[in-house]
């Protein structure tokens, strides 16, 4: 989920972000920058979370390609105890992107939605 729909989604927005800062550039010439300060911080961070969140994945797949591998079953449990906690990382990572990422363009129910469903 998160390579074929949370980081989509985040890098969607970031172009959106980045076409805004582009179309105030065209408008606002030389005095763009301290007016695109808030959306290039969050173009920032956008860069920052999705790069985690990547690293976060990658690193969760090796895991997994050493734990299939292992023979002895107590062992393999213990292998993938350690990935299943690894998720927790991850979903923090995801739930700040959550937090930026324009709500019409988040692939999954927010937390905040999932609450308040009635």
């Amino acid at each position: 989920m998160a390579i074929n729909h949370i980081i989509p989604a985040a890098l969607a927005y970031q172009t959106k972000l980045l076409k805004n800062i582009d179309l105030m550039k065209d408008v606002f010439g030389e005095q763009y920058s301290a007016m695109a300060g808030v959306s290039m911080g969050i173009v920032t961070r956008i860069s920052e979370l999705v790069t985690d969140l990547r690293q976060q994945v990658d690193s969760m797949v090796e895991a997994r390609k050493k734990a299939n591998v292992i023979e002895d079953e107590y062992e393999k449990a213990l292998a993938y105890h350690e990935i299943a906690e690894s998720l927790f990382p991850l979903r923090k990572t995801i739930d700040k992107l959550e937090e930026i990422v324009d709500n019409d363009m988040w692939p999954l129910p927010k937390y905040r939605e999932l609450l308040f469903i009635n």
